[in-house]
């Protein structure tokens, strides 16, 4: 039965098909990288094999009832089909899935465009066969025919990867979710209905074919394009706000700092006084305890004084060495919170990785500040493990790096700056250049 059904509909079926295969493993493809739900294998098997069966039955139907409009619908459903496979196959925010099954649609424009317009460069008629070389067998054309879209799908699938995810806020998430769902489904509703009218209009056919896959590819330029200036603003947005709540950070530190200086003040004031009633062991530990917390950093700057007096007191709570040689008026163009930023992030960023080191001599880290002809140089330097040099760079994988490196980022741009790291055997080097004024430099 399946036979005759299939030598009476070959072209239909076969079609149908191949183009739910294409689909599903194009969305494939395109979301190798995803997270996979519990049994995602199983289920991918399991979906291979229904699709043949979807395929033939869709095909079948197509080449029974052979009306336009009809197999808009069964492109329809084909398309919310591999979006329901989609969803059981990944663990991904639906806007990730959505723009996955919108790619696939466009991939599969761009490939079968592309594919009939090489036919059509090598003299054949499209409307008729699918074979570069007449005569041969069937399976052989299906089998490159396959082959070539396999190769497209990949291409566009590295492209896609290399992309950064979509970062998502209340605002963006309606606006996404119907652009990208209209721009797929506008590119498949047109496709469908110039197919038909090209077979009927021969004269127009490569026309068609061109304009479909140039605006095939624009669609997919101007989704990426979109989603790019959408997480620069995410990001953006998130660097305002963690700057906002830096600078209420350093407010706050400030005041504390005020409070333990003048309970600092007290003490020493009062040492005498309690003296005769403790041991000479609790007398020298109670004074230790008071040079920590007045151990205060003179810069120059009294922002820098706020931020080093509080990384110290954290660093000689760790067991960490703090050094600092700094030069702080130089950075007295840069705003409280600004500077609070960079250096309170870099600092912490400094002290994590120290706490995790074993050996003692090597929990250190060091500040310098001076000026270097027209800069103001910064560099701070730290031990690390080894396997903490992948968050190094800052131009590798930014989407392996959180949000204070960015605001770190957004502040030496922000003064027109520039910001790298260096290794140098177990030492990490933060060197960050801010260029001074003229009047500045002439002062100096």
């Amino acid at each position: 039965m399946f036979l005759d059904i299939f030598a009476k509909y070959p072209i239909d079926i076969s079609a149908s098909i191949i183009s739910f295969y294409g689909s599903f493993l194009c969305s494939c493809f395109l979301g190798f990288k995803y997270r996979k739900r519990k049994y995602a294998l199983i289920f991918f098997i399991l979906f291979l094999v229904f699709g043949f069966f979807v395929g033939y039955l869709l095909g079948w139907l197509k080449g029974v009832i052979n009306n336009i409009n009809f197999n808009v619908v069964i492109s329809f459903f084909m398309g919310a089909l591999n979006l329901g496979m989609l969803f059981v196959l990944f663990k991904e925010h639906f806007i990730e899935i959505i723009l996955c099954e919108a790619t696939t649609l466009i991939s599969t424009s761009i490939s079968g465009n592309l594919y009939s317009l090489l036919l059509n460069a090598c003299g054949v008629d499209t409307t008729s066969s699918i074979s570069f070389f007449p005569g041969t067998s069937i399976y052989l054309d299906y089998f490159i025919l396959g082959l070539f879209h396999v190769i497209c799908y990949l291409v566009i699938a590295i492209f896609y990867q290399k992309r950064k995810k979509i970062q998502f806020t209340t605002k963006n998430i309606l606006f996404l979710t119907l652009f990208i769902i209209l721009t797929a489904l506008i590119n498949n509703v047109l496709n469908n209905y110039s197919y038909n009218l090209s077979r009927n209009l021969k004269e127009f056919y490569i026309l068609f074919k061109v304009y479909f896959l140039i605006s095939s590819s624009l669609m997919l330029v101007i989704i990426f394009s979109i989603i790019q200036n959408n997480q620069l603003s995410y990001e953006m947005q998130v660097t305002n706000e963690l700057l906002k709540k830096e600078k209420k950070e350093y407010l706050d530190a400030k005041k504390n700092i005020e409070s333990i200086n003048m309970m600092v003040h007290d003490l020493k004031h009062h040492i005498s006084d309690i003296s005769s009633k403790l041991t000479d062991e609790e007398l020298t530990d109670f004074k230790k305890a008071i040079q920590i917390y007045d151990s205060n950093v003179k810069t120059g700057n009294e922002i820098l004084d706020a931020i080093f007096y509080e990384k110290h007191i954290i660093c000689n709570q760790k067991n960490i060495r703090f050094s600092c040689l700094a030069e702080g008026k130089i950075l007295e163009f840069i705003s409280s919170n600004h500077l609070y930023s960079f250096f309170s992030n870099a600092l912490d960023n400094a002290i994590e990785s120290e706490e995790n080191l074993t050996d003692s001599e090597k929990k250190v880290i060091s500040v310098t500040i001076h000026r270097e002809n027209n800069l103001a140089h910064i560099e701070i330097s730290n031990y690390c493990l080894l396997n903490q040099k992948q968050f190094v760079s800052l131009k590798s994988d930014q989407n392996q790096h959180g949000y204070g490196l960015k605001s770190m980022q957004f502040v030496t741009e922000y003064y027109h700056g520039n910001m790298d790291f260096q290794i140098a055997d177990d030492i990490v080097t933060l060197v960050a250049d801010f260029p001074l004024s003229e009047e500045k430099t002439q002062k100096s």
